[in-house]
């Protein structure tokens, strides 16, 4: 009798397969990391976006605020005699050191901040020069270093912080001393500029002149009249010419040396909080900021790369 061979069984896997299965598995694997960092980068550009419009909603009502009270304040001395006697112009004076006194960006704009203060309000200067100046003692540092303390700090004596979950806060330690920092989505101290300066150029608009309409350029919120614009000559008359206390210094001068820099035209400049994150460009977390670059300037590519900008700060000046 003849016996039929059994069929041969296949006790696991070839080589090929096995391959063939793990390539599969590795490129199922990458596609789905793919989704879950583009989804944390989302939550995280989410998170940061929560945390700006929160402090820009505080930081705004305290600029409406200004803004209200300026208008029935009588300037000070000083400050009718920086602008000749005319009191219209010497309120937006006032209302720009009211802004700068309130939004400080640096330690050491906060020491200068309270010795102008105390020359224009006599000897015991103006109550928010001198919040700010009771945080820090008699601390010194420039804007790279301070000025993410500074937005907590501001964001501190508006009451906000409060307000914010532990992800959205931190601490910072600047001189053996502790301060609040405000923090992004990713993680990052966030930073603000009050009056960021933004020229158009021949290169066309910036990323903060595109957040604007064109005709925004022109305008200076704080200076609706434009009495502090010296390219006027309506306004050069009984102001320019006019020597301040400081020998040998006109008002104009005066003006850009202790308030900011009076460009060749006005320009809108919304107060403006920078996050750190996300940021490709290079590999690194910075922003280029420079000890002195009160101003933002924008001729610096990596400063308009993939960061998070907002603008909401001051909206309710450009209609928007």
């Amino acid at each position: 009798m003849l016996r039929r061979k059994p069929a041969s069984r296949r006790d696991g896997f070839t080589l090929v397969e096995l391959l063939i299965a793990v390539s599969i598995l590795l490129i199922l694997a990458g596609l789905t990391l793919g989704i879950v960092v583009k989804s944390m980068v989302l939550v995280r550009k989410a998170n940061t976006e929560r945390t700006m419009l929160k402090v820009h909603e505080r930081f705004g009502k305290e600029a409406q605020r200004i803004a209200d009270e300026v208008r029935n304040l009588e300037p000070p001395p000083l400050l009718l005699e920086a602008a000749a006697g005319d009191r219209r112009r010497a309120r937006v004076i006032l209302h720009k050191l009211l802004l700068k006194w309130s939004f400080p960006m640096s330690f050491d704009e906060i020491q200068a901040n309270t010795l102008l203060a105390q020359a224009i309000f006599v000897s015991e200067g103006h109550p928010a020069a001198n919040y700010f100046r009771t945080q820090i003692g008699s601390l010194t540092g420039n804007l790279e270093a301070t000025n993410s303390i500074c937005a907590a700090l501001i964001y501190e004596r508006l009451g906000g912080l409060d307000d914010l979950s532990g992800a959205e806060r931190s601490t910072q330690t600047f001189a053996a001393a502790v301060f609040p920092v405000l923090l992004d989505g990713f993680g990052m101290p966030m930073r603000y500029y009050r009056w960021p300066l933004h020229y158009p150029t021949a290169a066309g608009p910036n990323l903060v002149e595109r957040a604007f309409p064109n005709a925004l350029w022109g305008t200076d919120p704080e200076d609706p009249e434009h009495l502090l614009d010296l390219t006027r000559p309506e306004n050069i008359a009984g102001w320019a010419d006019i020597p301040m206390p400081t020998a040998g210094m006109t008002c104009g001068q005066w003006f850009q040396a202790n308030v900011h820099p009076l460009p060749q035209r006005p320009i809108f400049a919304p107060m403006t909080l920078v996050s750190h994150g996300p940021d490709m460009g290079g590999g690194t977390n910075d922003l280029g900021l420079t000890p002195n670059d009160y101003f933002m300037s924008v001729s610096n590519p990596t400063r308009e790369g993939d960061n998070l900008y907002s603008f909401r700060s001051r909206i309710r000046l450009s209609g928007q």
